[in-house]
């Protein structure tokens, strides 16, 4: 709910990207990494600290504050106007990940062409939620 809410702002707004600022995601690396220290989980010689690739640094990724107090932090950043997020008009969004490397980029679609694909990919059954 979170994200689709931020999209209908981002749309309100007539902006086009919303991204973490530097200081925003190192705040919450630590915070995350402070989150799960009182576990056992840290302690694990596993995949899931990234224990598997040789040189990766050991870091927990998922949230381990439980679900009220990340609720509570998401809609804290809200009410503060979407703080310690960069939002913008007019630029692509990029990403450092890797998981989007070995796919060809998306296409270059006129925004008012998106509604005609929308209604086709659901009239073929192709969007999710379609009957």
């Amino acid at each position: 709910e979170w994200i689709a809410d931020c999209l209908v702002s981002l749309n309100q707004r007539q902006q086009t990207s919303i991204e973490a600022s530097a200081e925003a995601e190192a705040a919450w690396v630590r915070h995350v990494a402070e989150a799960v220290t009182p576990t056992l989980l840290p302690q694990a010689n596993s995949w899931y600290m990234g224990a598997n690739v040789p040189g990766k640094p050991r870091m927990f990724m998922p949230y381990a504050g439980g679900l009220n107090r990340y609720t509570d932090i998401c809609n804290a950043v809200v009410a503060k106007d979407y703080e310690g997020f960069i939002i913008r008009q007019g630029e692509r969004v990029h990403t450092n990940s890797h998981a989007f490397t070995s796919h060809p980029p998306l296409p270059d679609i006129p925004e008012k062409l998106w509604p005609i694909i929308i209604e086709r990919l659901t009239a073929a059954g192709l969007m999710p939620g379609a009957q």
